[in-house]
């Protein structure tokens, strides 16, 4: 009778033993499940961290991408949108000197 009982409680603590060997080789392996709750969310911030920087470098690659594609088609862009800029101001010299603004 006193065998069994303390064979049992052999057996408790020794599964005691091996739940905490777990526990620690767990964390020594950074597995997430046995991380503690301050560890848990600096790990999970740094990650957030990473994929903003991961986002930053996936754009400078497109556009590193479109540029290698046709470099013409930036400089397009860029110099469109000072061409209208400066039809709109032609446009407004036109209409002032139809008006008769100007002393020609």
């Amino acid at each position: 009778m006193q065998d069994k009982k303390e064979r049992r409680r052999n057996d408790k603590e020794k599964e005691k033993k091996k739940i905490g060997r777990r526990r620690k080789t767990d964390e020594r392996r950074g597995r997430k499940n046995e991380y503690s709750g301050r560890r848990r969310i600096e790990d999970e911030r740094r990650r957030g961290e990473k994929k903003a920087e991961d986002n930053e470098d996936r754009d400078e690659k497109e556009y590193k991408e479109e540029k290698k594609k046709d470099p013409m088609t930036l400089i397009r862009k860029v110099e469109k949108g000072e061409n209208e800029d400066d039809e709109k101001e032609e446009e407004e010299e036109d209409k002032a000197k139809d008006e008769g603004c100007f002393g020609d």
